[in-house]
């Protein structure tokens, strides 16, 4: 390649020898001479990719019913009743009461009682008549109703009966437990998503990761395309569009009230800017290589929109810090030790004739 020969006297401030070049400049660009280059490394047209890891997960308890029963035994029939009281601190207060005789039995009293219970549709209990033990057995009709949330009494007038205490047979627990997974993805400006799907005891991996990413994509707002990937047990999360980069959006998962370990997020791929060309001002802010310093432009430059130009540039030699422009809010500081690394060394302008 044939490369001009200029003295550019102004933009230099010492005779350190000039390893010139004729570069791309990329487009949409309009820089001074001075202007202080970054070489984009990264491949244009590729698409952030994120992931998340999901595992050790321990679905919640399905719950049970509380039960309790009653023994009752040495019966001496006759007038008078047997009667089943219910009632909590609140809302229920129900009464069963049953006429015997001389012809009434534990079975026959046990029966009626029963009747009573299951025919009132107030009763928040299943009644059962084990004939068998001689027991009234009383179940609870919802699932978390716990053992202490009713009084049960049972007592006999006239009629000489003897009735167990009450007996809890099982205690009652809570039907799965208030527990959520979500997905949250935002960046600094305009993006504020939320994505939350409830867990309960049928909850698995593979239905928690489908049901986030079945909202993610339903949302035109969400700037990814999210996949279930239920082989690997990750959530997958891919850029709509190329130029998106991991630092530009944060992504986070979330568990409430769940045994559920979420993995850290993954960087699969680093998206990077579709811009074209190779050379950019220096940005520190930048991550796709533009971020450090390699050369200084020894020509006013614009490119249009979608077109580059080449123009001349130097990788080392002893620059004018009066002639120097940076991008975004970079200074000379900066990017002084990085330039003095690669032999491009800041002073002040003393021209040199014949540089």
């Amino acid at each position: 390649m044939t490369v001009r020969t200029m003295s550019y006297q102004n933009l230099f401030a010492g005779d350190f020898p000039q390893a010139r070049d004729s570069v791309e400049i990329g487009a949409g660009q309009n820089l001074p001479e001075g202007a202080i280059l970054g070489k984009k490394t990264a491949t244009a047209g590729v698409k952030e990719k994120l992931s998340f890891g999901l595992s050790a997960f321990t679905a919640p308890s399905a719950g049970t019913q509380a039960e309790f029963s009653f023994a009752l035994s040495a019966l001496t029939p006759g007038n008078g009743t047997v009667t089943l009281a219910i009632a909590d601190g609140a809302e229920i207060d129900l009464s069963y009461p049953v006429t015997t005789t001389s012809a009434s039995t534990i079975d026959s009293i046990l029966t009626a009682i029963t009747a009573l219970v299951n025919a009132d549709t107030a009763c928040p209990l299943s009644a059962l008549a084990n004939t068998t033990d001689d027991k009234l057995e009383l179940e609870a009709n919802a699932i978390g109703t716990e053992a202490n949330d009713y009084t049960i009494t049972l007592t006999a007038t006239t009629v000489v009966l003897t009735i167990g205490a009450k007996t809890v047979v099982t205690a009652g627990t809570a039907a799965d437990p208030a527990g959520s997974v979500t997905l949250a993805i935002s960046d600094a400006s305009t993006i504020n998503l939320s994505y939350e799907t409830e867990v309960t005891s049928a909850s698995t991996v593979d239905s928690l990761l489908a049901a986030l990413a079945a909202q993610a994509n339903a949302d035109t707002a969400c700037p990814f395309e999210v996949t279930a990937n239920t082989t690997a047990d990750k959530l997958e999360l891919e850029a709509n569009t190329v130029g998106t980069w991991p630092n530009d959006y944060s992504v986070a998962m979330s568990k409430s009230d769940v045994t559920l370990t979420i993995g850290v997020k993954t960087v699969v791929v680093a998206g990077v800017d579709f811009a074209k060309g190779e050379f950019f001002i220096v940005d520190s802010t930048k991550t796709d290589g533009t971020e450090k310093p390699v050369a200084m432009l020894l020509e006013s430059v614009k490119t249009g929109a979608e077109e580059t130009k080449f123009a001349i540039v130097t990788y080392t030699g002893d620059v004018s810090a009066e002639k120097l422009s940076f991008g975004g809010t970079d200074t000379i500081a900066t990017h002084i030790d990085t330039m003095r690394d690669h032999c491009l060394f800041i002073k002040n302008n003393i021209p040199v004739i014949g540089a």
